[in-house]
């Protein structure tokens, strides 16, 4: 079976959170005012880079590799980002609390999934001894 180089499979992982990012920001650029698509884009793309520099510091440190088997902080950790992310992008955006609330529902479901795939790729990428 073949494999992607480690840098290849690395910046594989970078792709979503990138591209939503991207997508978040691209309002700003224009000077348009944020709506709730760019606001969760930009959470997720915030909470999907936060977890894969959570996830390659402890592949990559030793002082970290206490942190590899806790549950709530590779969980808790990009939850939180997202969470306090999009609180501000919609307060700051005047969107209404059951609009922000739907998206931040929506978000989370697609941040579990992605979130996944970036864990995965990102620890395949730092280091293959884990059987990738």
């Amino acid at each position: 079976m073949l494999f992607a180089s480690p840098v290849t499979t690395f910046l594989l992982a970078m792709a979503p959170g990138v591209l939503l990012l991207a997508v978040g920001l691209l309002p700003v650029i224009r000077k348009r005012v944020h709506g709730v698509i760019p606001a969760t884009a930009l959470a997720m793309g915030l909470a999907l880079l936060v977890l894969q520099l959570f996830v390659a510091g402890v592949v990559s440190l030793d002082v970290l590799d206490g942190l590899a088997d806790s549950m709530l902080m590779i969980v808790g950790l990009p939850l939180a980002t997202f969470l306090v992310s999009l609180g501000f992008l919609s307060h700051r955006s005047g969107l209404s609390l059951p609009i922000a609330a739907a998206s931040g529902v929506i978000g989370v479901i697609g941040l579990w999934y992605l979130g996944g795939f970036v864990v995965i790729n990102t620890a395949c990428g730092i280091s293959r001894n884990g059987g990738c």
